[in-house]
């Protein structure tokens, strides 16, 4: 599970669509403690599908 301002702050290396996980940088948790979160298969596909969209804007 993600909070809002975790999810809103992701970036393209966070994610590891093959690995099926979303890793969370210390510096963006509440806690300050990383950690990595499953992801669903239907998840991944549609974080890929964001990320092809997203690549002509040159953004993280």
């Amino acid at each position: 599970m993600l909070r809002i301002d975790e999810a809103l702050t992701l970036r393209k290396q966070d994610v590891n669509i093959m690995a099926g996980h979303v890793t969370l940088r210390k510096e963006i948790v509440k806690t300050r403690k990383g950690r990595t979160v499953p992801i669903t298969k239907r998840t991944a596909k549609l974080m890929q599908e964001l990320i092809n969209e997203t690549e002509d804007f040159d953004s993280d």
